[in-house]
Order: structure tokens, then sequence, then C-alpha cells
């Protein structure tokens, strides 16, 4: 079973993305939230995707933050309407995205809140469930420790949507409909099904 830790080290293998510099979100957490800036910083805050799925129209989930390349925070969107979360790796990691954040623009302000060393360390298991059909990003899922392609998501039945029903096939061809609640989602997967 992986940690939260480990599943940090392996996110930071796969491509990352721009990462917002004046980001709300992230200006509150270091407590810099009255200093709005039109600027964008190209490289040195990155991020990339721990876990996520879609809610309604809104991908979601848990992205890794990294200043430098180096993993610095996480940050943890539940539902499309939710509150996003940023949680750092160590105080430490607080203090340099902050101060980054303060050599851009000067505010002095300080304040501290991060992830500690039994929050890294909690057991997250190897895999992720998704509640919803139309939340599936993925192309494959395990079943039953066999891995299975996702084919086809929502189904609708006599007019009805069925929220939880997904199609998968087999390694051997062999389809079905089953509920997507059934199905772990590998954490760290590079393969979006977009």
């Amino acid at each position: 079973m992986a940690t939260l830790k480990q599943l940090i080290e392996k996110a930071s293998q796969l491509p990352k993305e721009e990462y917002g510099l004046w980001d709300e979100n992230l200006l509150s957490a270091v407590v810099l939230d009255t200093c709005y800036h039109n600027y964008d910083d190209p490289v040195n805050l990155t991020t990339n995707h721990l876990k996520q799925w879609c809610c309604t129209d809104t991908w979601v989930g848990i992205d890794v933050i990294y200043l430098n390349n180096h993993p610095v925070a996480i940050t943890n969107q539940t539902a499309r309407k939710s509150d996003v979360g940023i949680y750092f790796l160590s105080e430490e990691s607080k203090n340099l995205v902050k101060n980054y954040l303060i050599s851009l623009y000067n505010n002095q302000e300080d304040y501290a809140d991060y992830l500690t060393e039994d929050d890294l360390n909690e057991e997250m298991g190897d895999y992720f469930k998704i509640e919803y059909a139309s939340q599936v990003l993925y192309k494959t899922a395990w079943l039953n420790g066999e891995q299975v392609e996702v084919t086809q998501k929502p189904r609708n039945l006599n007019d009805n949507i069925n929220f939880h029903t997904v199609a998968i096939k087999y390694k051997d061809g062999a389809e079905k409909w089953i509920d997507v609640r059934e199905l772990d989602f590998e954490y760290c997967s590079a393969e979006i099904n977009k």
C-alpha cells in the first residue's frame, strides 16, 4: 500500500504544467491574499495531478504543487463547488513558497499551516474509488485485481440516467456493464481519457 509521501514522489516523475502564480487559494494559504497581481510565473511554480476525477463539468481531485521542480504542497478539491484546500508538505515548504511570492510582491505577513510527518505517512492505499460514472477520467481501472478498460459512461436506461453504471472490457475482450463503485483507480495515472 502506498503512502501519501510515496504517491507525491511518484507524481513528481510525471509531466508538470504551469501553476497560476497569483491563484487566490495559494495566496490565502500563505496569508498573502491581499496582494493579487496579474504577473504570470513561467516555470518556477508548476503542478500535476496525483488523483483526479470529473465533477459535473470540472476536474477536481488532488494536485501536487512544485517550486523549482521540488514538491512543496498538495491541493485538494472534492467537488466542483468545493473550496480548494492547500496543504504544505512542511513549514519549510510553506516558507519557501511564501518567500518566493514575497520576492515578486513585497508583503511581510507570516502564517504556518503545513502537513505533519504523520499526515505525509498516512496510508492511502494503492487505489482510490470514484462515486459516479460521469467522474471517470481514466481509460483503465482495476476490478478484483484485474486491469480492465472503461469503454462507456454513463448509461441512459429508459430515459433515466444511471449515474453509477459504466461499460468495461476485460483483456480477453469480454464486455459488461458494472457499477463504477466496484472499480479501483490507480493514483498518479498519466492516462486521462479526455
